[in-house]
């Protein structure tokens, strides 16, 4: 009788003992569950929530997007170096330019290889000099509007292929250049006169590094280098002005009486 007491104070602790059991036996069998589906997951058993699509390089999409990245990347450049020719009717001009962001650039010019001068301008204030000459503040209208130009191309537009004048569904004719090292695009952009053709060549590393464009007067073609490389073009050192006060001695009347 004593017996049989004692084994029914240990039922509720076999109830416990079991319970228990079957709560590890159950996590342990989630848990089994869940790695294998993490597993099979990785392993590409099972698609991701939201699958990544890749254009594949090779489509006239993909390098489409690359132009557009790189055009970005060009607007967005704190500074480049830049040689620009233009051929015009009324002659050739030959540049090169530095450029720092957002205001300030140095260039080179040369006039149908004959006339070469220097000049810097930073904001609305422009230097100019002729080869060995001292550096002079000038208010020549004709610097004054290319910097102005210039200016505004790289700040005041957006960084869109319409900002150029190109229409949005513009078709491209897309070719490797391999002279320049870069896959070239080229299309038509438009202007009041017309519409005229326009290049693109980038590099593997999404830089614009040639830009052609020709219009009614002409043709300027432009070579991109150094795109974001560190240097700073300062304001140059004026000579210092010739004295303009004059010093006379005068003589003063003796008025002794």
């Amino acid at each position: 009788m004593t017996n049989r007491y004692y084994y029914f104070l240990l039922l509720p602790i076999l109830s416990f003992i079991v319970v228990v059991s079957t709560g590890f036996w159950y996590v342990n069998k989630s848990t089994n569950s869940a790695d294998n589906t993490f597993g099979a997951m990785e392993n590409g058993d099972a698609p991701y929530i939201h699958p990544i699509h890749k254009l594949d390089p090779d489509t006239y999409e993909a390098k489409i997007a690359r132009l557009e990245t790189s055009l970005k990347n060009f607007k967005n450049a704190k500074t480049f170096k830049a040689i620009i020719t233009e051929s015009h009717a009324e002659g050739k001009l030959y540049s090169e330019l530095d450029y720092v962001k957002p205001l300030r650039l140095q260039a080179m010019v040369t006039v149908d290889d004959k006339a070469t001068f220097e000049m810097i301008i930073v904001g609305e204030t422009a230097y100019a000099r002729l080869p060995e000459d001292a550096w002079k503040m000038t208010n020549d209208e004709t610097i004054r509007a290319f910097g102005r130009s210039f200016f505004e191309s790289m700040i005041a537009t957006g960084d869109t292929l319409q900002s150029f004048g190109i229409d949005e569904g513009a078709q491209y004719d897309i070719k490797q250049k391999a002279k320049d090292n870069c896959l070239n695009f080229a299309t038509l952009y438009k202007v009041e006169e017309g519409n005229y053709p326009i290049s693109f060549c980038i590099n593997d590393r999404d830089q614009i590094v040639k830009i052609v464009k020709k219009d009614k007067e002409g043709e300027i073609t432009t070579r991109f280098s150094d795109h974001n490389k560190f240097f700073n073009i300062e304001r140059p050192v004026l000579p210092l002005l010739a004295p303009t006060l004059k010093f006379e001695i005068i003589d003063v009347p003796n008025n002794e009486e």
